[in-house]
């Protein structure tokens, strides 16, 4: 590469969708002549691609551009961009809140910003904001910057849900399913460049093509994928329990290469919240999903999320949601103190739970979660799992299981042994860390790059 090419720094912030698009902008600037640096002072350009999901990650975004921006200051930083759902959202308010800042773009900007830095050259500082109608994939010449053996790829962009709480849809826009061909192309073109888990996420992966024909398309999806050669694990996240009719759960089932894992955000159990929620699902049916899960998969892994402290939840409706994540003993859980957000249903709604007590409230769901979820590996110990390296040290290295989704999870740690990162290797595990597995490398059981 060009010595002299202008360097990139991007920091890249949220969920795994707000991961692909940073790939894609990276990948654009690449083929722009940029090179990428991961020390921001030697930067000549800085992008901030930014999560508005809750005031939590508005917090963090407003934070790490205001770190940013100091290498105006201090580095070789001629212009600070942001992108991503911050702009999306707040628009033209944010260039006076931030002159720091020099550009604004939107969610669907991405494949525009050769246009969008040519402008910045002869004009002032602005803000672009976008049609809530793209999909980045399916923009012409996109493609995504991936390194190692796992891959996220995104089945559809945007919600037609419509939950209470969520801000999304007026920043993301409503449901729009890729083309299944694109999906299945753009995934054998992963396993070529080395994947080999696939992990597919949407708002809502169960909605997959409901927009097109009124039902959901997942079935056909995983059917294409599961005859992808080289591909070892695929992997489902942001399963809507409403979307797991027998359809859904049929396909799941009979998907060879689908891991014994599933993400389901119920949100609560308490049949007040959910309605409240607007979630089109009651206690029962998701319990009743649940074991129709277990049933048809035997063995499969169950992660869930909550919400704590909705507008009107009771000590009552609390404790309907602790008794049932007694009952369902989901493998992993994440928890979330409710964050209100203007524009939203919810919002408007009385009786708000004050933060002291919802945090309370979520340190009880998360103890309880711990014990059951360290009880679950507990079962693991003195057996044989296959595990996919991704860190190598001098006399370690840890990976994760096909019940272990990236970043969320855990991982298992493998002390006294070395063997080659982004392959798959077989672990007796010996014990529970926490969250964590370790173990032991079994000697001559390592499974090469391609999973065999």
């Amino acid at each position: 590469m060009n010595r002299m090419a202008p360097k990139v720094h991007l920091v890249s912030l949220g969920c795994p969708k707000n991961s692909i698009d940073s790939e894609i902008l990276l990948c654009t600037l690449l083929r722009e002549g940029y090179e990428p640096t991961p020390d921001p002072q030697e930067a000549d350009l800085i992008f901030v691609n930014t999560c508005a999901f809750i005031e939590k990650a508005r917090e963090e975004a407003v934070e790490t551009i205001l770190e940013m921006a100091s290498w105006k200051e201090l580095g070789r930083c001629k212009g600070l961009i942001v992108v991503g759902c911050l702009a999306q959202r707040y628009g033209e308010e944010l260039l006076d809140l931030m002159p720091e800042v020099d550009l604004f773009l939107g969610t669907g900007e991405i494949p525009k910003v050769r246009h969008h830095l040519e402008n910045l050259q002869k004009t002032r500082r602005y803000c672009q904001l976008s049609s809530l109608r793209y999909i980045l994939e399916e923009e012409p010449g996109s493609r995504r910057l991936v390194s190692g053996p796992t891959a996220y790829v995104r089945i559809a962009e945007g919600c037609s849900n419509r939950c209470s709480y969520c801000a999304l849809p007026a920043i993301r826009g409503p449901l729009r399913s890729r083309p299944l061909n694109s999906i299945v192309r753009e995934v054998r073109d992963l396993v070529e460049r080395g994947v080999r888990e696939v992990i597919l996420v949407a708002q809502d992966t169960t909605s997959y093509g409901k927009d097109r024909s009124g039902t959901s398309e997942l079935p056909q999806l995983l059917s294409e994928l599961d005859r992808i050669e080289g591909l070892h694990w695929l992997r489902v996240m942001y399963a809507h329990p409403r979307g797991l009719d027998e359809r859904v759960l049929e396909a799941l089932a009979r998907t060879q290469k689908l891991c014994p894992y599933l993400d389901v955000p119920i949100q609560h159990a308490s049949r007040k919240i959910l309605q409240r929620m607007n979630r089109g699902i009651g206690p029962d049916d998701i319990r009743l999903r649940i074991s129709m899960l277990r049933e048809a998969i035997p063995g499969i892994h169950l992660r869930s999320t909550v919400i704590v402290g909705f507008p009107g939840e009771t000590e009552e409706d609390f404790e309907e949601l602790l008794n049932f994540l007694d009952e369902v003993r989901f493998e992993w859980l994440g928890g979330f103190v409710y964050s209100m957000e203007e524009g939203t249903e919810a919002a408007l709604m009385p009786h708000k739970v004050p933060k002291r007590l919802a945090q309370k409230r979520l340190s009880t769901v998360m103890a309880r979660q711990k014990a059951i979820t360290q009880r679950a590996l507990k079962r693991w110990v003195g057996k044989e799992l296959e595990v996919l390296v991704e860190g190598v040290k001098r006399t370690s290295f840890s990976g994760r299981t096909s019940f272990q989704a990236p970043g969320i999870d855990g991982v298992v740690r493998v002390k006294g042994t070395i063997t080659p990162e982004h392959t798959f290797a077989r672990v007796l595990i010996t014990g529970v860390r926490g969250y964590d597995l370790e173990g032991s490398l079994m000697p001559l059981s390592s499974f090469s790059s391609s999973g065999l």
